[in-house]
């Protein structure tokens, strides 16, 4: 029984391991599209609180999480990580709750 009890831990943080790397994944990725289109500030295609109220999230939400992107792929990198609260941005975007 505690062997079962300890494959079925094992195989819960392989799902979450793959999880977290997705999601660093996608978040890098989507920090790269903010700049490569523009939508950050000073950019050719600035994204502006009327692009995204139908979201009910603010321009400066969405900076946010690219601030959260970049950190979340320092601490991937083993590189120096920002403190910031990252909770609230994260909470400020999610449909989930």
């Amino acid at each position: 029984m505690a062997t079962v009890n300890k494959t079925t831990y094992a195989g819960q943080i392989q799902t979450t391991a793959a999880a977290i790397a997705a999601a660093i994944d996608r978040a890098t990725d989507l920090r790269s599209i903010y700049f490569d289109r523009g939508y950050n500030s000073g950019g050719a295609n600035v994204i502006i609180d009327g692009d995204v109220s139908e979201l009910g999230i603010t321009a400066d939400a969405i900076t946010n999480f690219i601030t959260l992107a970049e950190q979340l792929q320092n601490f991937a990198d083993n590189q120096t990580v920002t403190s910031g609260d990252y909770d609230a941005t994260l909470n400020m975007l999610r449909t989930d709750a």
